[in-house]
């Protein structure tokens, strides 16, 4: 079987992904809805908001749920469209900013 090498998302989104967005979607949720969550919880709570596989019923073609799916198995591409949904969301339902990539890299800096 041959398959297409993928390669993973970069070290430096991730680091951006933990550094820069998910401390600020926390925030976020706690002064815009008043939930408490850590960025381990944010994170969780988000791939299964965004980062999801549809658990069918595979006789009635049903869909019964979802699952959320690692990010760390995502390739840049996929890891970049997730973050594009994570971000839009923290603008339009929190009204949180987040900032770019080289912003959050130039304040490590």
């Amino acid at each position: 079987k041959i398959t297409k090498a993928r390669q993973g998302r970069t070290l430096q989104q991730n680091n951006w992904y933990w550094g820069g967005i998910l401390p600020r979607i926390s925030a976020g949720l706690e002064e815009s809805w008043g939930e408490s969550m850590s960025v381990d919880d944010t994170h969780e709570w988000l791939r299964g908001k965004f980062n999801y596989k549809l658990v069918v019923n595979r006789h009635t073609g049903e869909v019964k749920g979802r699952r959320p799916r690692s990010t760390g198995a995502l390739d840049i591409s996929e890891f970049s469209i997730y973050v594009e949904q994570v971000i839009r969301f923290a603008g339009e339902e929190l009204g949180a900013t987040v900032p770019s990539p080289d912003e959050y890299h130039e304040s490590k800096t």
